[in-house]
């Protein structure tokens, strides 16, 4: 079995923009989908510790 997870920053111009995320992540999951790749659980969001950018994650498993 093959795993894999889908990132996607949640940074826009002007702050936060989730909803432009959640869009490319859907495209990502998606086209990923079409490959025989299944999600695996819901979104994660995390950020990162120095600059406190937000990221979108999917899990995916294929096999």
């Amino acid at each position: 079995m093959d795993y894999k997870v889908l990132v996607v920053s949640g940074s826009g111009l002007m702050g936060t923009n989730y909803q432009k995320a959640t869009d490319h992540l859907a495209q990502l999951v998606n086209d990923a989908m079409r490959e025989g790749w299944k999600p695996q659980g819901g979104i994660a969001v995390g950020d990162t510790q120095m600059t406190k950018e937000p990221y979108l994650m999917q899990a995916m498993v294929k096999g």
